[in-house]
């Protein structure tokens, strides 16, 4: 698919590609770490079948997007009015995968008028809540400790690895799958091996861009996420491999009107095979008609009042779960034999573990049972997408 281009206020180009139903329900995804807005290519039928219209755009900097130095994670939401401006689009959901999720949030927190739901799938935290970067896969670790400093060897590294999986293909997703979470490379073994490595390879093309990702991903996101209240539809897989499922929670518990879908036997890569439940829950929260007022001044009004700390007030340390047998195995009892752990979560509703038929089993105030498997610090593979 040839990318299409949208030209902003200040004359930078944004890339985009559009998915599944030109008529559609507008749904804008923000793509993950290391790809572009390719990464959702895969989505097409789904999409198309779902009634919904998939904008995705690059990045600034990433893909074929101009690079705006010195971005930070609140000036998305502004590109994102100026492209679905220019679309005609008012009303729209927001899907955001791995590292996309802060992208996503922030159109939720910044556009509060426009959005009409969120999906967060398999998503990362704020970099200033505990834990964060020490949890994190090793490679994006490296990355974020790295996107200020030693410019010419991060940029040489980038540029490899998007070299490899553009002439490639096939032995870079061999390569890519070895450290995958086994789910996740159940689930990108089929398929031409381009399907995989092209969308990384068109993301990496500016490894400067790249690292702009990584110093916004290190940074705080400039909003609480408390403070977002549109629908929230979290998706997050067991046996993520990339970064830990516990993450989810503490974003279900920090967001008012939050749905948790703790998916059994599923990895980072849980949306491959969840696309029909994703779109079809975002579309039916979708509004009829767009919304009233002025998107530039609103979007202006909203950033100014969401700019502030992000500290995790209300969700507690590692240390202070450790302590109250959060995220731990019980030692006796019921549970135990089921190896899962209890949290206490306001204003949250759970789903069925499974993720097959979406059946509500709790409600807030509600206890949370999840599985504590696969709660180790996170290692993923030095090139796969996040």
């Amino acid at each position: 698919m040839k990318a299409r281009f949208a030209r902003l206020p200040d004359g930078r180009s944004l890339a985009y590609d559009e998915y599944g139903d030109p008529g559609g329900t507008p749904l804008l995804n923000c793509h993950g770490g290391l790809t572009g807005r390719r990464d959702i290519e895969g989505c097409d039928r789904a999409a198309r079948e779902a009634g919904v219209r998939v904008i995705s755009p690059d990045r600034p900097g990433i893909g074929r997007s101009d690079r705006r130095p010195g971005r930070r994670l609140l000036d998305w939401p502004e590109d994102v009015v100026s492209l679905l401006d220019s679309l005609g689009v008012n009303r729209f959901g927001v899907l955001g995968w791995s590292a996309g999720g802060a992208y996503a949030a922030a159109c939720a927190s910044a556009l509060q008028g426009r959005v009409s739901a969120v999906a967060l799938v398999a998503s990362v935290i704020p970099a200033d809540w505990p834990g964060m970067t020490g949890e994190i896969n090793r490679m994006d670790r490296f990355l974020m400790r790295r996107s200020t400093g030693a410019p010419r060897m991060n940029r040489a590294i980038l540029k490899t690895m998007g070299a490899t999986a553009r002439r490639m293909p096939r032995p870079f997703r061999r390569l890519s799958l070895v450290s995958l979470d086994e789910p996740s490379r159940r689930a990108l073994r089929d398929g031409p091996a381009s399907s995989f490595s092209g969308p990384i390879a068109e993301g990496l093309r500016d490894p400067r861009g790249v690292l702009d990702d990584y110093r916004v991903l290190a940074s705080p996101w400039g909003f609480d996420p408390a403070g977002i209240g549109q629908p929230v539809h979290i998706w997050q897989g067991e046996s993520d491999g990339m970064l830990p499922a516990v993450w989810a929670e503490r974003l279900a518990a920090r967001i008012p009107d939050s749905e948790l879908r703790m998916c059994r036997d599923e990895g980072h890569f849980l949306a491959l095979t969840h696309y029909p439940e994703i779109f079809a829950t975002l579309r039916s929260r979708a509004a009829d008609r767009d919304g009233a007022g002025d998107p530039g001044n609103s979007l202006r009004g909203a950033i100014r009042a969401s700019r502030g700390p992000t500290n995790d007030r209300s969700e507690p340390d590692l240390q202070e779960r450790s302590s109250r047998g959060i995220g731990r195995r019980p030692r006796s009892g019921p549970d135990a034999a089921a190896g899962v752990a209890s949290m206490r979560a306001p204003d949250m509703t759970i789903l069925h573990e499974g993720c097959e038929d979406g059946r509500i089993v709790a409600s807030a105030p509600a206890v949370v049972a999840v599985p504590t498997q696969g709660r180790d610090r996170a290692r993923g593979p030095v090139s796969a997408p996040r």
